[in-house]
């Protein structure tokens, strides 16, 4: 009689005769929460203690009591087939309220429930599009919540329209995970469906038993928490609300970014929404606060890659209504033009960065990082055996041995130390128009994990600007720090590593060095301009349309994900308790990337030097197959090895031997590869002489 009656009911609503090619799960597909359902019921929980005096149950319990009710009504009344009074009968049978309270938490709870809910944008479209071409969409949810307050909420975001329909399964009696909820909006809209394509985020209930009804079904799953965000959000309740806030800032920052990006770059937008930007807001906000602690007015961010943390900085300050304390500003920078205006032409040997190689060196490039060109010194290169065709190729050990003996010879010092003066005469007068000579107290904010060009610019600044903030990406290099004293920098890092040989730190490396690359090149000249102030000069990179679009999306990051938060929650956030949660996060991107991650977050970052010569950086993990063939010669892995580690589990040495050995082994089957086989065995056999220890 119950459901008799309500079909009836139910019938009054079905109005207008637009057709309805579209049917659609509400819940983590039209509508997401922005916080957890532990989140929202704890401060359900929050506001049930500040309205009754005599309310005895804090709020992490009641959330859990909360929780527990729940599912004791489903277990009652079958599965999704009950209203939220249900939900507080079996709330009172564990707690003892009134029936005024147990109307008042029901009410509250609605209201916190249209405070937290937010609009799916690619849902959003796909019901713009339906509405536009005069159909009407319909709503089916296996929710407790009434329909007419559900309504009320897609009405108030700009979803419902005249003709529109929603049933949810505790009215109807009937659910899609029993799969007559289907045939119950059948029965009613009848000649309406107009073989409506199904949407919804569950396989079972959205996909298996839509399709047993014999309706088109289609998995939407882009709303459902990914492995990062379910990572971020799992934490102990001892680390507070911020993770699952955090987390669902974090989905909710993916969703808006996904809707305006080509689809190959689904895995990039999930990995720099839920890993990266996280990190780098905990950074910001870090910075912020330490700035306030130490009295400073002003913060420099290093370009380029300060440009995404600078914007991140003004966005943050902004939100938490804190942006009046501080003078934000860009501090033009550069690996190059700070590492040739800080060698000491005074001393006998050039800085170790000088044929340092972390990837690959060239005489090229080499030549470049001390600001000459090997056209210079045409003669003396040939004499060292390195002809004009071999410049750009990949120097072994040997050969880097051979052209550090051409960088002392005397005529090279002189020219080498009268490009630094140059550049260090420029960027003086330059560091003097930015404002660092002023003595307001200051600090360098950048990211990196070596610190060398960090140390090389804060060394020559007056001392009221002799602070830095460092994000180091490992902890150990922090700990062992040796440029300036511990009194001038301060670092923060996310994790506890204490070795060079513990794996996984190029996975990190590459995602952050990656994430705050921007599509303006590099800093390599400095000279006045026609008003007579120094004028920055870039890299001029011919970037593709889909790298330019990852940069774009690496500065809208962390802007969607501070967005996201509300001011109280960045404001109270504690960024030494998060840490241990960083710590966590970490550990887990560093040793368990899936191999579609890899691929799709290897950034193949492209330089160019004002010489033309072109580097590619590929700071990608490898499995042993890819290594192995890429020994064979048979597939080309990029211009350098960056890292020899899968997982936790470093490469042996055996394992290395062993590598260098097979090139040999394939030559006596396969001739036709000996000569790739010995460009790309010297190679290897130099890299891994280099990096013995």
């Amino acid at each position: 009689m119950l459901k008799r009656s309500l079909e009836q009911e139910s019938m009054a609503r079905v109005i207008g005769t637009q057709s309805i090619s579209l049917s659609l799960d509400l819940f983590d597909t039209t509508l997401i929460r922005r916080s957890s359902n532990r989140e929202l019921f704890r401060r359900l929980g929050e506001r049930a203690a500040a309205e009754w005096i005599d309310w005895k149950l804090d709020p992490v319990e009641f959330a859990r009591w909360r929780q527990v009710s729940e599912e004791r009504a489903n277990r009652a009344h079958g599965s999704c087939q009950f209203m939220l009074d249900a939900v507080y009968d079996q709330f009172s049978k564990g707690y003892e309220i009134t029936r005024a309270q147990k109307k008042r938490l029901m009410a509250m709870e609605l209201e916190l429930e249209a405070e937290h809910l937010l609009v799916v944008p690619a849902m959003r479209n796909r019901i713009e599009v339906e509405h536009e071409e005069g159909r009407a969409v319909l709503f089916l949810s296996d929710m407790y919540l009434p329909s007419d307050w559900l309504r009320g909420v897609l009405t108030k975001h700009g979803l419902w329209k005249h003709g529109d329909i929603l049933y949810v399964s505790g009215e109807a009696q009937a659910s899609k995970s029993q799969g007559d909820l289907f045939a119950f909006a059948e029965n009613l809209l009848g000649p309406r469906l107009n073989q409506p394509l199904h949407l919804g985020d569950n396989q079972w209930s959205d996909v298996t038993q839509a399709d047993a009804s014999g309706w088109r079904a289609k998995l939407f799953a882009d709303a459902v928490p990914t492995p990062r965000e379910k990572l971020l959000a799992g934490h102990s309740p001892d680390f507070g609300a911020m993770p699952e806030t955090l987390a669902a800032a974090a989905r909710i920052a993916r969703l808006n970014l996904q809707t305006s990006s080509s689809p190959e770059l689904a895995t990039h937008i999930a990995t720099i929404t839920g890993v990266a930007a996280p990190i780098l807001v905990a950074y910001m906000l870090w910075s912020l606060r330490k700035a306030q602690e130490l009295g400073l007015k002003r913060i420099y961010f290093m370009t380029r890659d300060g440009l995404v943390l600078h914007d991140a900085f003004l966005a943050l300050v902004e939100k938490i209504g804190e942006a009046e304390n501080i003078d934000v500003r860009i501090l033009g920078a550069s690996r190059q033009i700070c590492r040739i205006s800080s060698i000491d032409t005074e001393a006998e040997e050039l800085p170790s960065w000088t044929t340092y190689n972390p990837h690959q060196i060239t005489v090229t490039s080499c030549l470049y990082r001390v600001g000459l060109r090997p056209e210079q010194f045409q003669t003396e290169l040939g004499d060292l055996g390195f002809a004009p065709q071999s410049w750009e190729r990949p120097l072994s050990g040997r050969e880097t041995k051979r052209l550090e003996r051409l960088l002392r010879q005397s005529h090279v010092r002189s020219a080498i130390n009268q490009a630094a003066s140059q550049t260090r005469d420029a960027y003086e007068t330059y560091l003097v128009e930015s404002g660092l000579h002023e003595g307001v107290p200051a600090a360098i904010v950048d990211i990196g994990w070596r610190g060398s060009t960090f140390d090389s610019l804060l060394h020559r600044l007056p001392e009221a600007v002799r602070s830095g903030f460092h994000l180091f990406l490992f902890g150990f290099l922090a700990d062992s720090y040796d440029g300036l004293n511990g009194d001038n920098i301060h670092a923060y890092y996310c994790d506890d590593w204490r070795g060079h040989s513990e794996p996984g730190g190029d996975h990190l490396v590459s995602l952050l060095e990656d994430f705050v690359a921007v599509e303006q090149g590099a800093l390599v000249g400095i000279e006045p301009d026609t008003a007579g102030r120094m004028a920055l000069k870039f890299r001029d990179i011919d970037h593709s349309d889909l790298e330019r679009e990852r940069f774009a999306l690496n500065m809208a990051a962390p802007k969607e994900l501070i967005d996201a938060l509300s001011s109280e929650e960045l404001a109270d956030w504690s960024v030494d308790r998060m840490t241990p949660v960083w710590k966590r996060m970490m550990d887990d991107f560093w040793t368990k990337p899936s191999q579609k991650e890899l691929h799709e977050m290897a950034f193949h970052r492209q330089e160019v030097d004002q010489s033309g010569h072109v580097s590619v950086n590929l700071a990608t993990p490898y499995s042993w197959s890819e290594i192995l063939w890429w020994v064979a010669g048979l597939r080309p892995l990029g211009s350098g090895i960056s890292c020899w580690t899968t997982g936790r589990r470093a490469l042996t040495v055996g394992a290395r031997r062993h590598l260098l050995s097979l090139g040999d082994r394939i030559h006596g089957r396969w001739p036709g590869l000996a000569q790739r086989l010995r460009r790309q065995k010297e190679q290897l056999g130099g890299y891994l002489r280099r990096n013995r220890g």
